[in-house]
């Protein structure tokens, strides 16, 4: 009988380990950065091998030859190269890419870290002031951004050129955010987290976490579905090494829904044709391809007052259908 009872015992401790499993999901370490210089050996859609180390090239990769937009087939064997790269589980991934094949690399910097100070004309990260202008990009998971997204705290790469000890900044990828808004929608849930989509590490939530749902009100972390929209605030622990949702509004959204609304623009995106407004910095307003407005985007600057109508595509873009622009008049003194 006792062997019996041994037997079952061990039983169940081992069904244990194996139905349990982890259900507070394992972690996701923030990603170790690394810059490969030197001469391109081999290039192909998705990879690119630089002075010996083989590198992977994803859909949100920067690319700029002699400091322009450029695609991967731009890119040839022989041209002097700087990557910098996220190591994920041993294997480097490239964010941005910077080939030469008439300019010299000698004077060119490439600077990772941790934003510790802004101004209007500088950021520091790593203790280096380094010079931003009308001419900075700034990226973010592919996409320009406006300056302004730059936040103290956030984890940067700097690439630019310096002369006599001055350093400028022509690119600036934000690697993460310390605290961050977004509208996006939930892709996994687990016991004490959340994924959402276009952001690569698991949300953490507690018992300080408001969780709501327009026209109902506060709802609880097990109401949550996979695919729900939402607006999530988070931010970056530093002492647990994990983000943690200060708020999660799930929203009343439909796909198509019509739309009509007034703002300030507040960036415009050329390569993208897009533009934001002061007013919804959440929201992405977008130029079709099909676009039949009179008002292109390039008749558009930052400050302008104009009416978009459109319609929603997801949760955080706009389809622009027509765009008027008013052009406010200021009377003159008498």
């Amino acid at each position: 009988m006792k062997k019996v009872i041994l037997l079952v015992l061990v039983l169940l401790m081992v069904l244990s380990v194996f139905c349990t499993g982890d259900v507070s999901g394992k972690t996701i370490p923030l990603p170790k950065i690394e810059v490969v210089k030197g001469a391109i050996e081999s290039v192909s859609v998705s990879s690119i091998r630089i002075g010996g180390k083989d590198i992977g090239i994803e859909k949100d990769t920067v690319l700029r030859l002699n400091g322009k937009s450029a695609i991967i087939s731009d890119i040839k064997v022989g041209m002097q190269a700087i990557a910098i790269c996220e190591n994920i589980d041993n294997k480097l991934v490239a964010r941005l890419v910077l080939v030469f094949n008439e300019l010299s690399i000698t004077k060119t910097f490439t600077i990772s870290g941790i934003v510790t100070s802004i101004s209007q004309n500088a950021i520091v990260v790593s203790g280096k002031t380094i010079g931003i202008n009308a001419d900075t990009k700034v990226r973010l998971k592919g996409k320009l951004v406006s300056l302004s997204e730059i936040q103290v705290g956030d984890r940067v790469i700097v690439h630019g050129e310096y002369s006599q000890d001055v350093y400028v900044a022509k690119e600036i990828l934000i690697i993460s955010h310390k605290e961050f808004e977004m509208r996006t929608y939930i892709t996994e849930i687990g016991s004490n987290y959340i994924k959402v989509k276009d952001f690569d590490y698991q949300i953490f939530v507690n018992d300080k976490t408001s969780i709501t749902k327009v026209g109902i009100g506060r709802i609880a972390f097990t109401d949550l579905k996979v695919g729900d929209p939402v607006q999530i605030h988070a931010r970056f622990d530093s002492t647990s090494g994990n983000y943690l949702a200060t708020s999660i509004v799930v929203l009343a959204f439909k796909p198509k829904t019509a739309v009509a609304v007034g703002g300030t623009i507040s960036f415009i995106d050329l390569e993208n044709k897009t533009l934001k407004l002061s007013e919804l910095p959440l929201i992405t307003f977008k130029f079709p391809q099909d676009y039949k407005g009179k008002i292109k985007i390039t008749d558009l600057k930052v400050g302008d007052r104009v009416l978009i109508l459109g319609k929603y595509v997801d949760v955080s873009t706009v389809e622009i259908l027509n765009i008027i622009a008013f052009k406010i008049r200021i009377p003159k003194k008498p």
